[in-house]
């Protein structure tokens, strides 16, 4: 939990200072580059920006369609509750909130030696504590060792673990999710409207928050499988398989950048005027050249 309070307290800092450098005032955009912004209906303006971070996360986990530019008509506002891209955003939200349930349930069933106890003596009480389920612990693992049948050594081996991998998938889940929500925040368009309407660029740190997560949930999958080779064989060839159709895309994407003209050619499809726009004056600039 430190990790986390630490993150929001630099992201406050890093908020204050971009104000504080800003003059202390909002900032200023053309209404084309964030319409739902421009909206004069309220529902208009909140169903559109609860849809935008599931947009997020769906561009994170499937990048089949990228663009240099968001702006404009490239997402339609959402101006009804009817609209079908709404039930997008309740599968989103709702996901959100069974993984902080999940999580906060995993963290109130530990046991009290791996939780802190906030108090003038917590050091000492937490070593108590903790030494005492140590030794519970131990006896347990020992008697199980007495009465196990030989050869069968995983089972001891997953006990002695089972209280370390636990710790560290919660430390593991709350880094990640606070990488991933910490600095997109800022994005949301919840404090302030930002001149955009999806930024990929935004995606950039919160991605790491993924990678990290989606690795440690290979690693407890791969370690779930324990005994089994075939399983095991298939978690890494669907790890494998993954990486190298994110690699095929990443270099797909890296041949759009190498010219500003593949650049706009490339934004066409996702923003037709903003590409033929962009396209045209390059076109100019050459031309005139």
């Amino acid at each position: 939990m430190e990790g986390v309070v630490l993150l929001t307290l630099v992201l406050v800092a890093l908020v204050a200072a971009r104000v504080y450098f800003m003059g202390n005032t909002p900032p200023e955009f053309a209404p084309s580059d964030n319409p739902a912004s421009d909206s004069d209906s309220l529902v208009t303006r909140t169903l559109t920006y609860l849809m935008l971070p599931a947009y997020n996360m769906w561009i994170l986990l499937c990048p089949r369609v990228l663009s240099f530019d968001w702006s404009m008509a490239s997402i339609p506002l959402i101006e009804s509750v009817s609209d079908f891209r709404n039930i997008f955003s309740v599968i989103f939200y709702s996901g959100l909130f069974y993984f902080k349930y999940l999580t906060l349930s995993y963290i109130h069933t530990q046991p009290e030696s791996e939780k802190t106890v906030m108090n003038g003596n917590s050091h000492s009480n937490h070593v108590i504590v903790n030494s005492k389920h140590s030794f519970s612990r131990q006896r347990s693992v020992q008697t199980h060792r007495q009465t196990s049948v030989p050869g069968d050594s995983s089972v001891s081996h997953t006990l002695s673990h089972m209280s370390h991998v636990s710790k560290h998938t919660i430390d593991v889940i709350i880094f990640s999710a606070a990488l991933m929500v910490l600095p997109f925040i800022p994005a949301t368009n919840l404090f302030f409207y930002v001149g955009f309407v999806i930024a990929e660029r935004v995606l950039y740190i919160p991605s790491m928050g993924v990678c990290l997560l989606v690795a440690h949930g290979v690693h407890l999958l791969y370690s779930h499988c324990h005994g089994n080779q075939l399983r095991q064989k298939i978690v890494v060839m669907a790890t494998a398989f993954a990486i190298l159709m994110y690699s095929g895309k990443t270099m797909l994407r890296n041949r759009d950048w190498s010219t500003e003209e593949m650049l706009y050619t490339s934004g066409i499809a996702v923003n037709p005027p903003k590409g033929l726009l962009e396209g045209l004056v390059i076109l100019i600039a050459h031309i005139l050249s």
